[in-house]
């Protein structure tokens, strides 16, 4: 189902649906649908765009470990000019490296599997997710291409850990 469905919401160039290729993916990691950046041909984000894409809030209550899972398809400027960020509760997580020179662009070219620990990011037992796309004017990429996204409880915090349900 697509994320606007599930309670999240968007703002700037995202869209749900398949990739085409260009500066895109020509195919979805798994399924036939993606969460991204310009999903339409050429597939290049635009300069000067701030574009949001937010989770709905997610109860994490009860897990003494908490991580985000997910497979991603990443290009984008170097982070001193164009910044792709995930927020966990309105914290940074993650953000594209910078370099000195400001060449350092990223570009996975290829599904990625990521795996980030939210675990200091949970507040009052709950996570909200934000991916973010910040670009200056010049040098555009393929953005963001996410796909099986999900947020992963692991452990207890109750001090009853055998036969208390959790895995």
């Amino acid at each position: 189902s697509s994320p606007n469905s599930e309670g999240w919401t968007i703002n700037g160039d995202w869209a749900w649906g398949a990739p085409l290729g260009g500066a895109d993916p020509e195919v979805a990691k798994n399924g036939s649908g993606v969460a991204g950046n310009v999903l339409a041909s050429p597939g290049v984000y635009e300069s000067f765009l701030e574009s949001h894409m937010q989770s709905p809030v997610v109860d994490v209550s009860g897990h003494s470990t908490v991580r985000l899972q997910m497979h991603r398809w990443l290009e984008v400027e170097d982070s001193t000019f164009d910044r792709a960020q995930v927020l966990v509760n309105g914290a940074e997580v993650w953000v594209n490296a910078s370099s000195f020179e400001g060449n350092l662009n990223h570009v996975d070219g290829e599904w990625r599997f990521q795996d980030l620990d939210l675990t200091p990011f949970v507040q009052n037992g709950q996570v909200q997710l934000e991916f973010i796309l910040d670009t200056d004017e010049a040098l555009e990429f393929g953005g963001w291409n996410l796909d099986e996204l999900c947020i992963v409880g692991a452990g207890s915090t109750s001090s009853n850990l055998c036969g208390d349900g959790v895995v």
